[in-house]
């Protein structure tokens, strides 16, 4: 056994002598201030250890090697910094394109900690001289190692940052800055993002990616910006991410800096930000006007076209009113397969504000909105309305409309066969139970059996509705007749909506001069107004006024709202 002892121990002292001198030895402690230098020899790599006692700004201070050859374009030699856990933190190299043919001085912020040195050829020389000295002072806000998500520095809106990149070759080389943002709510991001002029750099661009916390990118920002230029992006409350990182392959350092400025903003009066494909469309609302924005494509990669999706319940015609001060635009109308329309497929305006119409059938589409001419000069904003129009004696200027046609896209509000809907004619009761069953989501659990009422037989085009309220216990009907040709009343209509959607009493409501406490519908006009479905008019309810179909659609679009909004 001591023999087999002896002879591992020799061959193992053999082989240790078999490897270059410098592998085999620890790596020495370099001081600041220091000069480290010699020759790269081929297959040997001169190590040594830098300890910092904080977060510190290495300055490095290479000379440079230049050969003769005028065409010769790289570097001399590349020191590439490591962390403990062999963590690539940073490189710095030799660089003729400052200007200085004798030294090249390149800033590294470091974190606390213990680094690793290493001095190499770069990728076309395999040896060569070295001389390296350093400097600490107060670290920046590009704190290396920040090459992922994990390890992203800090960066508060309002400040400036100012750091570099190292475009290696050498995929384990390869370096990217990360900043962590927290953005406080939503709205606007100003942010002044350049390539830092006059800064030792070989004319490769750099660009900053915004990510989320899943690391999609949502924008992509340009460096080599025009003096003053600054790009807008729209974010939603939360963290992400910048990432700074450059745009071609070399063996330079670029240099880079931002700064931000922030806007809250109204999200229900925005455009997401994020609408710049079909999968992503924003969805518009009728009647509702949104304020977008194009960044110029020099500026912000994603942020060109915006695009819209909307749904037709029914055949309609639809009108596109936009705004664009900044530039004239114009609009691209696609199916729900992304397919241009081949009747109505675009339309633009010659001046600011202007409307396009069409006439659609019911369907799915999208509206991609686009600077007409492509070229934008910077930011540029604009309003865009989407007003659809089911009946023809429902005009957007009718005071009624909003209510009358978004209950048209529900599903509910189907008009008479002439196109019209007849917004002021009083509603009869067969009507009234028609409409409400059209509802989505609206629960009538059966409570008794129908039974037979004179004047409603089975073959009634409404039987089924009706008898629908009846076998839930909403309607009880008079005695052996249901009189479902007979104009509602204000008043029954009250009970009616409070049985179907079990409404409850909330805060006090106002007593209405018209309505005695007496009456026997006094309860349910109260819990009507206590939930906000019926403000009345000049302190009066007008309890025994019929309900027209203008008014009744403006109850139940109340009623609907109240349940989106989540409100009880």
């Amino acid at each position: 056994m001591k023999r087999i002892a002896s002879i591992i121990c020799c061959t193992l002292i053999s082989l240790l002598f078999l490897l270059p001198e410098d592998k085999a030895r620890a790596a020495a402690a370099w001081q600041e201030g220091k000069v480290l230098s010699g020759t790269i020899q081929e297959n040997e790599i001169p190590t040594a250890t830098i300890t910092l006692e904080q977060d510190s700004n290495v300055t490095f201070t290479l000379k440079d090697y230049p050969m003769d050859d005028p065409w010769y374009n790289f570097t001399d030699y590349l020191v590439k910094i490591y962390t403990a856990d062999r963590e690539v933190a940073a490189s710095v190299s030799t660089l003729w394109q400052d200007g200085d043919r004798e030294k090249t001085v390149l800033p590294v912020s470091l974190k606390k900690g213990v680094y690793t040195v290493e001095i190499t050829p770069d990728g076309n020389l395999i040896e060569g001289d070295y001389s390296i000295a350093y400097t600490k002072g107060t670290a920046g806000m590009d704190i290396e190692p920040n090459n992922t998500l994990a390890a992203a520095n800090p960066y508060k809106i309002g400040n400036t940052a100012v750091g570099y990149v190292n475009p290696q070759n050498s995929k384990d080389m390869e370096d990217e800055d990360y900043y962590k943002v927290v953005v406080p709510s939503f709205g606007k991001l100003n942010i002044g993002y350049e390539d830092v002029p006059g800064a030792p750099t070989n004319n490769i661009a750099t660009k900053l990616e915004i990510l989320d916390q899943k690391q999609n990118v949502l924008y992509d920002i340009k460096g080599f910006l025009k003096p003053g230029k600054r790009a807008e992006v729209l974010l939603d409350a939360g963290t992400y991410y910048f990432r700074v990182k450059v745009t071609g392959v070399g063996l330079f350092t670029a240099y880079y800096s931002f700064t931000s400025e922030f806007k809250p903003l109204e999200k229900n009066e925005w455009e997401s930000g994020r609408n710049t494909s079909f999968e992503t469309a924003d969805v518009l609302v009728n009647n509702k006007t949104i304020k977008g924005y194009w960044n110029e494509s020099d500026l912000v990669y994603t942020q060109v076209n915006d695009y819209y999706k909307f749904t037709l319940a029914n055949d309609a015609d639809v009108a596109f009113t936009v705004n664009s001060p900044d530039t004239e635009s114009s609009i691209i109308f696609s199916d729900e397969k992304g397919h241009q329309l081949s009747v109505n497929g675009s339309g633009y305006g010659e001046s600011n504000p202007y409307t396009f119409k069409m006439r659609l059938k019911a369907g799915t589409y999208y509206a991609t909105h686009l600077p007409r001419y492509g070229g934008l000069d910077g930011y540029a904003g604009y309003t865009f309305k989407m007003q659809i129009q089911s009946f023809t004696d429902v005009r957007p200027t009718n005071p009624y409309y909003g209510p009358i046609e978004a209950l048209a896209q529900h599903g509910v509000n189907k008009g008479y066969a002439d196109g019209t809907f007849r917004p002021a004619q009083a509603i009869q009761r067969k009507h009234i139970f028609s409409l409400m069953r059209r509802m989505e989501g609206l629960s009538l659990p059966k409570v008794r059996q129908m039974k037979a009422f004179k004047d409603l037989p089975a073959s009634h085009p409404n039987y089924e509705d009706i008898k629908a309220f009846y076998e839930a216990g909403i309607i009880d009907g008079n005695g052996s007749y249901m009189n479902p040709e007979t104009n509602l009343t204000r008043a029954e209509l009250s009970k009616i909506l409070m049985n179907t959607f079990n409404l409850k009493m909330k805060s006090s409501p106002p007593e209405f001069s018209d309505v005695s406490k007496k009456s026997s519908l006094y309860p349910y006009i109260q819990v009507l107004a206590s939930n906000q479905i019926t403000v009345g008019s000049n302190g009066k309810f007008m309890p025994n006024d019929s309900v027209s179909r203008q008014h009744f659609s403006v109850f139940l679009h109340r009623l609907i709202e109240q349940s989106v909004s989540g409100k009880p």
